[in-house]
Formats: C-alpha cells, sequence, structure tokens
C-alpha cells in the first residue's frame, strides 16, 4: 500500500499515536493561551472600579483602553514576522512571562493611580499579548494537513471562547468580594500556572509534527513534508 495514499476519508495516513499526541499538545498549549484572555479581559471588569477609587473620567479609561488596543495590533503584524524566526513554542512563553508581569505591575501601580503609568504599563500588556495567536499557530499549525485545516480553525476559535467565558464568568465573583486588584492579578497568576504546565512540553515550536515524525519513514505523504524544516511549502507538500 502507497503510504502516501490518502485514507478513505480524504486525510493523510498518520503515525501510530500521533493524534493522541496532537490531542496532548492541543490540551496544554490550549490552556496557555485561554489563559492569555484572562489577563486582556480582565481590565473591563475592573474599569469601573480604578475610575471610582482615582476618579477618572471616561476619557481617561478610553485612553487606557485604546492604548492597548492600539498596540495589540501593531503587535500582530510584527510579532508575527518575529515568530518565524524565533518560534511557536518561545513566542508564546514571552508573550505569557510579559502579560503576567504587566498586569502584575499594573495592579502595584494602583499605589501611586497616575493615568500615564496605567497607559503605559496596558500598552506594553497589549503588545506583548501579541505573541500569543502567532505562537499558537506556530506550533499547531504543524499538526494539521490541509483537509484538516478546518478543524484546526474551529478548535482554535473555542479556544478563543473559552478564556472570554471563564473571565466573564469567574471574574465578576472575584471582583464581588474584594478589591479591583485581584481582578488584575487573578487572571495573571492563572496564566502563570499554564506557563508552569507547558514546561513539560517538549516540542521547539518551529516543527513538532516534524519531531514526532522522526522514525516513521513509512508514515505518509504528511510526515515526509513535516520534516522539511526550512523550504515547507515545497512542490507536493501543500496539496
Amino acid at each position: 500500500m502507497n503510504p502516501d495514499a490518502p485514507t478513505d476519508s480524504g486525510r493523510p495516513k498518520l503515525p501510530p499515536g500521533f493524534r493522541p499526541r496532537r490531542g496532548l499538545n492541543w490540551g496544554i498549549i490550549g490552556l496557555m493561551y485561554t489563559s492569555y484572555y484572562l489577563c486582556r479581559y480582565n481590565f473591563s471588569l475592573a474599569n469601573k472600579s480604578i475610575a471610582d477609587e482615582f476618579h477618572f473620567t471616561k476619557s481617561d479609561m478610553s485612553s487606557i483602553i485604546s492604548a492597548q488596543l492600539l498596540a495589540y495590533a501593531i503587535g500582530q503584524i510584527i510579532n508575527g514576522l518575529l515568530t518565524d524566526r524565533i518560534g511557536g513554542k518561545r513566542a508564546m512563553l514571552i508573550g505569557a512571562a510579559g502579560t503576567i508581569t504587566m498586569n502584575l505591575l499594573f495592579g502595584a501601580a494602583s499605589f501611586w493611580g497616575m493615568l500615564w503609568l496605567f497607559v503605559v504599563l496596558r500598552s506594553i500588556d497589549g503588545y506583548i499579548q501579541a505573541f500569543g495567536s502567532p505562537g499558537f499557530i506556530k506550533i499547531n499549525a504543524a499538526w494539521f494537513s490541509q483537509t484538516e485545516r478546518g478543524t484546526f480553525a474551529g478548535i482554535f476559535g473555542c479556544m478563543i471562547n473559552l478564556g472570554r467565558t471563564i473571565i466573564f464568568k469567574l471574574g465578576p465573583m472575584v471582583l464581588g468580594g474584594f478589591v479591583f486588584l485581584l481582578g488584575i492579578e487573578g487572571p495573571a497568576a492563572a496564566l502563570a500556572l499554564a506557563v508552569l504546565d507547558s514546561g513539560g512540553h517538549r516540542d521547539d515550536g518551529r516543527n513538532p509534527a516534524g519531531n514526532f515524525c522522526e522514525g516513521h519513514a513509512g508514515a505518509g505523504r504528511f510526515c515526509q513534508c513535516s520534516r522539511r524544516r526550512r523550504r515547507p511549502f515545497q512542490r507536493g507538500c501543500a496539496e
């Protein structure tokens, strides 16, 4: 039987254990990416408390939000290019460590209550958050063939909405009994746990599927193409 031949479902033949390993990969990396959203949307829950405590106007609060979103948009362009060079895992770890640090500093900035400081910290956080999706896609895209990319996109969307659901459901519970500081620091702690959980994930973020395929020479075209790190779009590999 030709190892390059697709299965009856039209999907490429994969080596034994590939799908479970891919599921584990999604669980670990997905948990981290979901946790990014805890640190991104926590401000929307705490902004009224912040405004009341420091007597910020709506214009002041919009300055903080706008600065973060602008930095995030710029970061998506720049960080996507950087991720191609440094690898997905490094990009996600940089983003996770950075947003944890910025959220902790944002909470600490409440001792001074200066608007410009909040704007600067949230802007840096927005830029660093933009390492998340490029890194996540870089790591996981190699685990899916072209005929499975709809599944990839669906799971990716679920991870995004899961993060939003968690922060908007659990966030009010946290803020209901404590000051806004915990609404900022709590998500940072959750993301830190996700980073620690990913510590045993050994993929280099550049070509994890290719690494898994080593030793599976008869696994079909998907694995053969996954090994081509430097030229992944060689003729025959986009089929």
